[in-house]
């Protein structure tokens, strides 16, 4: 999770990119996939174990460019080994 988050960009992502967050307040990083990248730079997001915010603390959420608990983005790697 540390190492996602220091190597966490602020560029515009990729469906399928990891969005990294962090909560001043908590003092915890939070995880969340990218389903969908809007012209304005936005995205759809989809997280778990947010209660505060969902029921079964899973659900989705549009999240502005601008948003302040934002780290960035990061692009997970498949790696290929050779069989």
């Amino acid at each position: 999770m540390w190492y996602m988050m220091q190597n966490a960009k602020m560029v515009i992502p990729n469906k399928g990119d990891l969005a990294m967050f962090y909560y001043e307040k908590s003092g915890l990083p939070h995880v969340a996939v990218v389903e969908y990248v809007f012209h304005n730079g936005g995205v759809l997001i989809s997280e778990a174990n947010m209660y505060h915010l969902y029921e079964d603390g899973v659900g989705t959420r549009y999240i502005p460019p601008q948003y302040h608990h934002l780290v960035g983005f990061y692009e997970p790697r498949q790696t290929h080994q050779a069989q």
